[in-house]
């Protein structure tokens, strides 16, 4: 509802969309820092999708060099 109340997500449309994240905390992780994370990281998907980023085109010319960041 974040997303709808700051335009990302056009009202309009908010009943219409199915949006499915998955995300894990540690249960024992004790920094708030982790939760505002992955909660930025969850909105930065959302106006990414909707905007449709990054383009298929994009995506496939990185699929088999992109690297994970913490791997």
């Amino acid at each position: 509802m974040d997303s709808v109340a700051e335009g990302v997500i056009p009202e309009a449309e908010a009943d219409n969309l199915l949006i499915i994240a998955s995300i894990f905390i540690e249960w024992d992780a004790a920094d708030k820092k982790i939760y505002d994370w992955n909660y930025e990281a969850t909105k930065t998907a959302i106006r990414r999708a909707i905007a449709g980023e990054p383009a298929v085109g994009e995506v496939l010319a990185q699929k088999d060099t992109a690297k994970h960041p913490f791997a």
